[in-house]
């Protein structure tokens, strides 16, 4: 009998995280999820913060749990996080201050702060990145203008996953996939953007290396290693941003396919070979990330089951906790297509009361108003299925050929019920799975890293073996795309086909 290698994959989402060992035995992978904690930001007058210090606390309990329950046979340590965050150390090494959440739009006057030292179009050209407010170099140009005391002595800049793995190893590098989301990143080089960084007015000094997904970085510190009882095993660079992990995960079967990665944001895609640069992906918002094996996730990033979670936790205040699947088994009551929303509007991203929200922008655009609980979750569900439409028509438009199929990975393939709506909408094949996608890639990276997988294609091969799909066909699609053109009428979206 094959011995059975453990990996440990640290998923550090932006509301949660999780320890997660993957058990292989030489045919099939398993997943156990040894601890789950919360994350998220804390609120300091008027600033908001990742508390990164009790996130570390709660990532070295997991690896304790892991020791715990999995001894001697763990054979790596990976870790993957959202992206866009990054902390700033000193000299000495030590953390300057908690890192600033990321996740609330810069002003418009950094914008245009940014657009005054380059031009929107070769900011584009460099990096390829959708121009979002939330990206890390906003967030740097906010500590320039505002002479950031911190950003004078900074000597190195990590990006989340990248501080993790310092605090675990002692060495200092950004992973490639993770660095692609700062907006800093050359998309064709694969390098710091240099040029860029000096035209902002950012000190260029503190860029570390950048290395690839899937390299061995250091042994675990001793010190982390006799505080949770493990050896010094490897930790690797994995696919350190979460989405680049998820689709490194996906068990695609047919060459021409797109991706949604689906839980809080929702990033809707495909793989390239090079980055796409042209005025199309511009017009369209589509952003140029890098992937694994030398591929470039071009994708659409956009607000995702974000609004149900926003509701649920309203109305878990009001003393009415709701599962997944009563929310669903609600909306699955009630009649179709009462109103629709921009799920991206801007008012859904941070609103004081979801379910209100939701109320009031249907009266607002002169639609029936939601009154159930059931009603507004089906608003949103069927809202989100035309969005993906949307975003896949804008996908088809800049690459002029039609996926055969759109795989959904990651949580939000759970729910069936959007799943489905999805195939109703954009008309084609979905299929669903792995729903642990990230901590699916993060351990295959790990696993082709030490050697026990040959490549990506062989990666993904044994994730189709070890873990449950479901295909979901297009229903009804007459009565969908009359209601298609209804939502692009209400939303005041043009049509892109």
């Amino acid at each position: 009998m094959p011995h059975t290698k453990k990996y440990i994959a640290l998923d550090l989402g932006g509301s949660s995280g999780r320890c997660v060992v993957g058990s292989f035995d030489g045919e099939k992978l398993c997943l156990n999820i040894v601890s789950r904690f919360d994350n998220s930001y804390v609120r300091v007058m008027d600033h908001l913060y990742w508390d990164v210090l009790r996130l570390f606390a709660m990532v070295k309990h997991g690896l304790r749990q892991a020791q715990n329950t999995h001894g001697t046979d763990l054979v790596s340590i990976g870790v993957d996080t959202w992206g866009v965050a990054f902390a700033l150390l000193d000299g000495k090494g030590s953390m300057i201050g908690n890192p600033l959440y990321n996740r609330i739009p810069q002003t418009e006057a950094i914008v245009e702060y940014a657009f005054g030292r380059m031009p929107p179009e070769e900011i584009f050209r460099t990096t390829g990145l959708q121009l979002s407010r939330l990206n890390s170099l906003y967030l740097l140009l906010e500590m320039v203008t505002s002479d950031s005391p911190a950003l004078k002595i900074a000597q190195t800049f990590l990006m989340m996953p990248d501080l993790i793995n310092y605090w675990l190893t002692g060495r200092t590098a950004c992973e490639y996939t993770i660095a692609s989301t700062s907006h800093l990143l050359d998309a064709q080089t694969k390098q710091w953007a240099y040029p860029l960084i000096e035209a902002m007015g950012v000190p260029t000094h503190i860029f570390p290396e950048i290395i690839k997904p899937g390299q061995v970085l250091e042994k675990l510190h001793h010190t982390i290693a006799e505080e949770t009882g493990l050896q010094q095993v490897p930790v690797v660079a994995t696919a350190c941003h979460d989405t680049a992990a998820a689709i490194a995960s996906v068990p695609a079967k047919v060459d021409h396919y797109a991706y949604l990665s689906s839980g809080t944001w929702g990033l809707l895609g495909t793989e390239l070979s090079q980055p796409m640069l042209t005025e199309k992906v511009l017009q369209h918002n589509f952003a140029n990330e890098g992937g694994v094996s030398n591929t470039i996730r071009l994708l659409h990033n956009s607000v995702n089951l974000w609004l149900v979670q926003e509701c649920r936790r309203i109305w878990a205040m009001e003393g009415q906790d709701y599962s997944w699947d009563e929310l669903v088994k609600m909306s699955e009551q009630v009649k179709p297509f009462i109103a629709f929303i921009n799920p991206h509007a801007p008012e859904f991203l941070l609103p004081e009361n979801m379910p209100g929200k939701v109320r009031e922008v249907c009266q607002q655009t002169g639609q029936s108003m939601p009154q159930t609980k059931g009603e507004i979750i089906r608003v949103i569900l069927e809202s989100l299925a035309f969005k993906y439409r949307y975003t896949l028509e804008k996908l088809v438009d800049i690459l002029e050929k039609k996926p055969q199929v759109l795989h959904i990975v990651g949580g939000g393939g759970r729910n069936k019920m959007l799943s489905q709506f999805c195939a109703n909408a954009i008309n084609l094949p979905v299929i669903t799975g792995p729903y642990e996608a990230t901590a699916v890639g993060n351990i295959i990276m790990q696993m082709i890293a030490v050697g026990d997988l040959a490549s990506l294609e062989e990666g993904r091969e044994l994730v189709s073996v070890s873990f449950p799909t479901e295909t979901y066909s297009p229903l009804v699609s007459d009565v969908w795309e009359e209601q298609y053109r209804k939502y692009l009428e209400v939303i005041g979206l043009p049509s892109i086909i």
